[in-house]
């Protein structure tokens, strides 16, 4: 039986403060992944509260180069639980927010093998998609400008499945049960002694299936541990 709150002896210490419109949301369970196919989004309504920068490796031509000697910044499109992609197509998902989404100016090589490179990003195809006279800014100032006016717009795009084995934490291993629930646990060495992700990273092509034909939303690393499918947007249509 408890006690009242005279016969718990309380000292009269002062407790921590906060907000109350400052109160952030309590995380839940992961929500699952949207399954992978073709999708049509709407961007939020205002754009211009969604950038992060970023900081890349470039080399001496200031191409983004993960051995480049050189730094340079680019900027990131941030949609998440504040300002969401909004799914509009498949019907069964329509008006869904979809998961955190980031979308950059970061480029890569997008050439066929064997052909000289040709260095695009994310947000050049996006734009292009969304019907932009001015697909590949100059600077990072005018993407800013350039995506921003497009806010409210609709765009389609392939959803995919990835997965990454982080070094920065340690592993777990997945025990499944008869109901199709799971247990997860770490995932030890032959001395008990918990690992660390080993880097690797997993696409759509690497993805795994069920007996079915259907893809799976958990799939087993190279080193034994269980990965989580995480979704990403892809191929950009109008």
């Amino acid at each position: 039986m408890g006690k009242s709150i005279e016969q718990l002896g309380l000292k009269a210490e002062a407790l921590p403060q906060v907000a109350p419109d400052a109160i952030p949301d309590e995380f839940g369970p992961a929500s699952p992944p949207f399954y992978p196919g073709q999708y049509r989004f709407k961007l939020p309504p205002n754009l211009t509260q969604c950038w992060e920068k970023i900081e890349v490796k470039v080399n001496d031509q200031g191409v983004v180069d993960r051995n480049g000697t050189k730094t340079a910044e680019r900027v990131s499109l941030v949609l998440d639980s504040a300002d969401p992609l909004v799914i509009e197509a498949p019907a069964d998902f329509a008006g869904q927010a979809f998961n955190t989404t980031r979308i950059t100016n970061v480029e890569r090589n997008r050439a066929r093998k064997n052909e000289p490179p040709v260095y695009v990003s994310d947000l050049t195809y996006l734009l292009r998609a969304l019907g932009s006279t001015n697909p590949v800014p100059k600077n990072n100032a005018e993407t800013y400008a350039e995506v921003c006016k497009f806010a409210g717009h609709s765009f389609g795009a392939t959803v995919e499945y990835q997965a990454s084995c982080n070094p920065n934490r340690d592993a777990q291993v997945a025990t499944f049960r008869e109901d199709g629930t799971f247990e997860l646990s770490p995932l030890t060495n032959d001395e008990g002694v918990p690992q660390k992700g080993c880097g690797n990273r997993y696409y759509m092509g690497d993805w795994p299936k069920d007996q079915d034909g259907n893809y799976l939303d958990r799939r087993v690393c190279e080193c034994g541990a269980s990965l989580r499918a995480f979704n990403q947007i892809r191929t950009f249509t109008p």
